[in-house]
């Protein structure tokens, strides 16, 4: 039983200036490159945080999906997620996420039904896309 409520930590620092990249870490884990991308005039080569946020939704509809699975005995082969995430100016004219699209695929699964089951029990479940004040448009397939 998950007992609530959980904490989780980050931490990040940078020099000043838009061309330096920095670190960044959560938990005891392995700090990762971060960097202003080319399109905001940045050097790139380092994860953004737009780069981040849609990661995070993917990994987390995918370890959703897979805390689901396991406690429904569903086997599959595997699940494959890509999204997309639009930055644009708003409709009052800031400059905001204004769609995020999820394209996942589950293969090899041992009941169809049931996945599809647990895939939109996952699309309703997931935390970091839930946490988002614009609609997630979501792709569910199984093969």
């Amino acid at each position: 039983m998950i007992k609530y409520p959980l904490y989780f930590q980050a931490v990040t620092s940078s020099a000043s200036g838009i061309d330096r990249n920095w670190s960044s870490s959560a938990s005891d884990l392995q700090s990762i490159e971060c960097a202003i991308p080319q399109e905001f005039g940045g050097p790139g080569q380092g994860y953004s945080p737009e780069d981040l946020m849609i990661m995070a939704v993917i990994n987390c509809f995918v370890a959703t999906f897979k805390v689901f699975a396991q406690k429904s005995s569903l086997e599959f082969l595997q699940i494959q997620a890509k999204g997309i995430l639009e930055i644009n100016r708003t409709s009052i004219g800031t400059v905001g996420i204004t769609s995020l699209k999820l394209d996942v695929n589950l293969q090899g699964a041992s009941d169809t039904l049931k996945a599809k089951t647990i895939l939109e029990e996952t699309r309703k479940n997931c935390l970091m896309g839930n946490a988002l004040k614009i609609t997630v448009d979501y792709s569910l397939s199984t093969s």
